[in-house]
């Protein structure tokens, strides 16, 4: 996944509450912070 050479914004969506970080450009977001945003 982090080989895809695009512009385009990467996310992992899960339900882990204690991990919220972003590695190499991919974001990590929980899955209601998903759901419920307008945003992404």
């Amino acid at each position: 996944m982090l080989a895809i050479n695009d512009h385009y914004p990467k996310y992992v969506v899960s339900m882990d509450d204690f991990f919220t970080d972003t590695i190499e450009g991919v974001k990590h977001i929980h899955l209601s912070d998903f759901l419920l945003s307008n945003e992404i």
